[in-house]
């Protein structure tokens, strides 16, 4: 519950907050505002807990793009009857000096109070920024093994929520 003198954000204005901060249009050291400190991210079978968790991933992805001036576009919300929004939108930016945009790709989340208590995605939404590797599951395994590597060695610069 938020315990602010802010207007209270309606689920889909949460959502577009929490998409422009992916996008790279709004600071994520905003993300305590709209995402729950132990929020659950699920991608392809796999569960991830906590705001630092999702802040490390949107490091590395940002990090690690193999595509500059790395933005998202959001074309269409849809509420479903289990009151999650469902995000569908496409990556933007250069490859090899020309512009580029990703497939659709999506993203759904539950809202509570007022914050992203839960989302799901999946790893083929990453990869137009991190390459063909993402299309399989083994790929994705061993992006998060150098995740975790990357975030001890590196010490990702992550704002943490207090």
């Amino acid at each position: 519950m938020q315990l602010t003198d802010e207007p209270v954000l309606s689920d889909r204005e949460v959502v577009e907050r929490l998409v422009e901060m992916i996008a790279g249009t709004r600071d994520t050291a905003d993300a305590p505002t709209v995402l729950h400190q132990d929020v659950i991210s699920h991608m392809d079978g796999l569960t991830f807990r906590g705001i630092s968790a999702w802040q490390t991933w949107l490091a590395f992805i940002r990090s690690h793009s193999r595509v500059a001036k790395l933005t998202a576009d959001c074309d269409r919300i849809v509420t479903s009857p289990n009151h999650t929004l469902t995000v569908y939108g496409r990556w933007r930016g250069d490859a090899r000096g020309s512009p580029a945009v990703s497939s659709e790709v999506w993203a759904s989340y539950r809202v509570q109070d007022g914050l992203v208590v839960e989302i799901w995605t999946t790893r083929t939404n990453y990869t137009f920024i991190l390459g063909p590797i993402m299309r399989f599951r083994i790929g994705l395994l061993m992006v998060l093994a150098y995740v975790g590597i990357w975030s001890r060695w590196r010490g990702a610069q992550i704002v943490r929520g207090s």
